[in-house]
């Protein structure tokens, strides 16, 4: 066997190797994210309370009224937009409360 055969060979088996590390560390990564969200709901007594008590509280946040509703902008930090932005339960939670889409208006152009 020739040593550029033999070189191929290596470089296939590092490249190969190279593979299941990075695969690896992908699922390290992903463990260690786990890790955390739950150190967080250990550590955060907020995340601790029940999803429907979570969505009645963003509902209580929501504009109500028809001049707040009319006046409401999708502004990025206007309440029903601003949920969306602080971790991936409170957006699961405000995207599936009906009152998070009731909340959102959007003005049409005046031409």
């Amino acid at each position: 066997m020739s040593s550029k055969e033999q070189l191929l060979r290596n470089i296939e088996e590092l490249s190969a190797n190279i593979e299941r590390q990075k695969i690896f560390l992908l699922q390290l990564e992903a463990s260690r994210s786990d890790a955390r969200r739950a150190l967080n709901a250990l550590c955060s007594p907020i995340a601790r309370l029940p999803v429907e008590t979570l969505s009645h509280i963003f509902t209580l946040c929501m504009p109500f009224s028809k001049d707040e509703l009319e006046s409401l902008e999708p502004d990025p930090l206007s309440v029903p937009l601003l949920l969306l932005h602080i971790c991936h339960l409170w957006r699961d939670i405000a995207l599936f409360t009906p009152a998070f889409w009731a909340s959102i208006h959007f003005k049409r152009p005046q031409f």
